[in-house]
C-alpha cells in the first residue's frame, strides 16, 4: 500500500513537490533540506500549506474598482504589479509595466481606451487579468 504526501517550503508554504512511498520513513529519505511534509496530494498551481500544515486555496488577486478612468485596489496584495496592455491594437501592444503599492494603489488612463491588466503578485497569491475599458 502506498502513501500520499506533499513536500512544501515551511517558509512560504510553497507546495514542492508531491510523492507516493511505501512509509512515512521512506519518504522523509526523499525530503529536501529544509521541506516539510503534510499526508495527501495537494497542487501547488491552487494550494499553498498555511499555518504549517493546513492546505489552504491560494488568493485570487481582487479585480480592481473603477472610477472612470481610475482604477484602485484598496487593500493590494504584496507586490501587485500591472503589465497594461493596449487593445485597440492587434495583436494587444503592451503600454506599461508598473508596480503598484498601498496606499495610493492605482493606475490612471490618460487617454480614454480599451485595456488589458495582467496582474501579478507575490506568492500565494494567483494571478488575474481583466479588461476594461475607460
Amino acid at each position: 500500500m502506498s502513501l500520499v504526501f506533499t513536500a512544501f517550503d515551511p517558509a512560504t508554504g510553497a507546495v514542492i513537490s508531491n510523492m507516493t512511498a511505501s512509509t512515512l520513513d521512506d519518504a522523509l529519505l526523499n525530503l529536501g533540506p529544509g521541506h516539510l511534509l503534510i499526508e495527501g496530494f495537494h497542487d501547488g498551481e491552487t494550494h499553498y500549506i498555511a499555518g504549517g500544515n493546513v492546505p489552504t486555496l491560494r488568493p485570487t488577486i481582487p479585480a480592481p474598482a473603477q472610477e472612470g478612468q481610475l482604477l484602485t485596489w484598496e487593500t493590494p496584495p504584496p507586490g501587485l504589479t500591472a503589465l497594461v496592455y493596449d487593445l485597440w491594437t492587434e495583436p494587444p501592444h503592451q503600454l506599461a509595466e508598473t508596480p503598484l503599492s498601498a496606499p495610493d494603489c492605482g493606475i490612471f488612463f490618460v487617454e480614454a481606451g480599451a485595456y488589458r491588466l495582467d496582474l501579478t503578485a507575490d506568492f500565494p497569491w494567483l494571478p488575474l487579468s481583466v479588461e476594461v475599458s475607460s
